[in-house]
């Protein structure tokens, strides 16, 4: 309800705003007088309040025989209005003021009393509360007395609106009357019937405690509950009828909804079992079934869609979270998302989802200065990714539209390498290719501390001679590359770590590479020197080494005095020999490919040199 203050800031804002761009009204000489009564007997202390055509306020009480006079109005149209002592409307009016002189203006408010008793299946209520608006849109309280009588007076005649609430709040019901001027009118709520509700809810047979009941009754109450350790709640004050009983989780999903009907004083009971339903799932890819996605479902139950596209999912009822993943071959982790929703599943519902998607195929190859990158990630951020083969090439599908390709070097280091932006359309192929130029890091001289050459700094530009000292180790990061100028070489006296894996090896070649043409040559740097019994605990495995050979050594690993492990290499285009031992060496030399090179293979001054699979020429 609005009270009077209220009222008039609204309707003295508005006229404000009106009078604004008003002229000024000069000579305010105007005069307003009347009466007010109720019920034709004089009112006194009500108030009457006026907002003139220049938009001045002033406010009057009436005198002990209900008179009122109001003086300097300005003349033209008036806004008069009339409140009881209490503040009650009594009502307004439009008045004419004019220039001189004086005009009248009465209120005859005309009120009678309401009364009623309150009665709930026959009982009288005590304490119900009673709100009655009439036609004014005044609000009057009560409450009921231990007789479960209320009363009303000084009501404004005319239409009513009368509710009644128990003491808990409850709406007991709702009556529209008649006020009637000088009159006493009963409106009473003695004819409403409740009864009560009791849910027993279960979870697989296994009483389930603090379960959320809900009921809304005939009369539009809501009553709430939880259920306790015995699945029990037990709900009253409900109205005779049909009601609506509303079942949900701890977690607050709605579980059921049942119907029941609420009988005068009796307990109506309803019972539910929560259970499993299952969630029949199908999904489409540009129309047709898609076999082998990968579904989950919060996401503790997994499936794969067989050749129609389907699968099916059984799982307790309840919201649910479904996530549909493409799942190529490559794919990394769950594979592409193609979409999350939520369901509500009921227990013992069979459930379709229909997941219809629109895509279309990007493929293509990434590489590091042309050279392939195996393993790297390739795919739509937040939705999926696959993995480069071992030639660098990947096929992924992707939701048709606007889409950001992202490109990743290969875990455990994962490097956001670049993006391109790519308009997919259903149904068709892109060809996106992905050659990294990060920023080179050059390198040279002696190494006279551990240090280790990463991928993420690839790749790596050796400027002049590297040498490691002796106590020292040099790790080259699998899926590291290293490119050497002309003529410059390295020398280990230490201990070369360069251990990658398959489809994460390491590359060693020519500088030449990594500028236009981007081609190397036999011979354009001189090789790797093991030296002295120290470098023997070298290990180099899946690295490829290409373009040695320069200089007096003429091949791409040259041993002196020294025995490392050499395993599962491509030693290739060299000007001279692969491999070449002295005689003070004996190194592990297995599973490797040595060809393309302009000297034999292995050359080896020694038979201490341990030999595995080769291959070559």
């Amino acid at each position: 309800m609005f009270s009077r203050a209220f009222s008039l800031w609204f309707v003295l804002s508005l006229l404000m705003v009106a009078l604004l761009c008003a002229p000024t009204v000069a000579g305010a000489t105007g005069r307003l007088s009347g009466s007010v009564t109720k019920n034709s007997s004089a009112l006194p202390n009500a108030y009457v309040d006026v907002i003139d055509a220049g938009g001045n306020f002033q406010e009057v009480q009436t005198a002990p025989d209900g008179s009122y006079t109001v003086t300097g109005l300005a003349a033209g149209n008036a806004n008069v209005y009339c409140y009881s002592p209490a503040n009650l409307t009594i009502g307004n009016q439009v008045i004419n003021i004019p220039s001189s002189g004086s005009i009248s203006c009465n209120f005859d408010w005309p009120v009678g009393d309401v009364w009623g008793t309150v009665k709930k299946n026959g009982v009288t209520v005590v304490n119900a509360h009673i709100m009655l608006s009439d036609v004014n849109n005044n609000w009057y309280d009560a409450y009921t007395n231990a007789l479960g009588d209320y009363d009303i007076s000084g009501v404004t005649a005319g239409p009513v609106g009368v509710y009644c609430f128990d003491t808990d709040g409850t709406q007991l019901g709702y009556i529209f009357g008649s006020a009637l001027r000088a009159a006493l009118v009963e409106i009473s709520f003695n004819t409403w019937q409740f009864g009560s509700v009791s849910a027993h809810i279960t979870q697989g047979g296994v009483n389930y405690a603090n379960a959320q009941i809900e009921v809304q009754d005939s009369m539009g109450n809501w009553r709430q509950g939880y259920t306790n350790t015995n699945g029990i709640c037990n709900l009253s004050n409900v109205a005779v009828g049909a009601a609506t009983v509303y079942i949900y989780s701890a977690q607050g999903w709605l579980l059921n909804q049942q119907q029941t009907q609420v009988q005068q004083g009796q307990i109506s009971s309803v019972s539910f079992d929560w259970a499993a339903g299952t969630l029949a799932i199908s999904v489409l890819r540009n129309g047709q079934p898609l076999q082998n996605a990968y579904v989950t479902v919060d996401p503790t139950h997994t499936a794969y869609t067989d050749s129609s596209g389907q699968c099916s999912i059984t799982i307790l009822a309840g919201n649910r979270t479904i996530s549909v993943y493409d799942n190529l071959p490559g794919s990394v982790g769950n594979g592409y998302l193609i979409e999350t929703r939520s369901v509500s599943l009921l227990t013992g519902q069979t459930l379709p989802e229909l997941f219809d998607w629109h895509c279309g195929t990007v493929q293509g190859t990434v590489t590091r200065y042309l050279m392939p990158i195996a393993g790297a990630a390739v795919g739509v951020d937040s939705a999926g990714y696959v993995a480069t083969d071992s030639t660098g090439h990947y096929t992924i599908d992707v939701s048709a539209g606007a889409q950001t390709i992202s490109f990743y070097t290969p875990n455990p280091n994962s490097v956001l390498m670049g993006t391109q932006s790519v308009p997919v359309v259903t149904g068709q192929t892109n060809t996106v290719n992905f050659d990294w130029r990060n920023p080179r890091t050059t390198v040279s001289g002696v190494i006279s501390a551990d240090t280790t050459w990463t991928v993420l700094n690839s790749p790596y530009q050796v400027t002049s001679n590297v040498t490691v000292n002796s106590g020292v180790t040099l790790t080259i990061q699998p899926g590291a590359s290293v490119y050497f100028a002309p003529g410059t070489g390295i020398t280990v006296n230490g201990r070369l770590d360069a251990s990658a894996v398959n489809g994460n090896g390491i590359y060693i070649g020519s500088s030449k590479e990594l500028d236009s043409p981007y081609q190397g040559s036999p011979g354009d740097w001189t090789g790797i020197v093991f030296s002295g019994s120290a470098s023997s605990s070298s290990i180099m495995s899946y690295c490829t080494v290409r373009y040695a050979g320069a200089g007096t050594n003429a091949s791409a690993i040259y041993c002196a005095s020294s025995s490392p492990q050499i395993s599962n290499c491509t030693i290739t285009y060299t000007a001279g020999t692969g491999v070449y031992a002295d005689g003070g060496s004996a190194p592990t030399v297995a599973a490797n490919v040595i060809s393309n090179n302009s000297g034999v293979p292995i050359s080896v001054a020694s038979s201490a040199m341990t030999y595995g699979t080769l291959t070559g020429t």
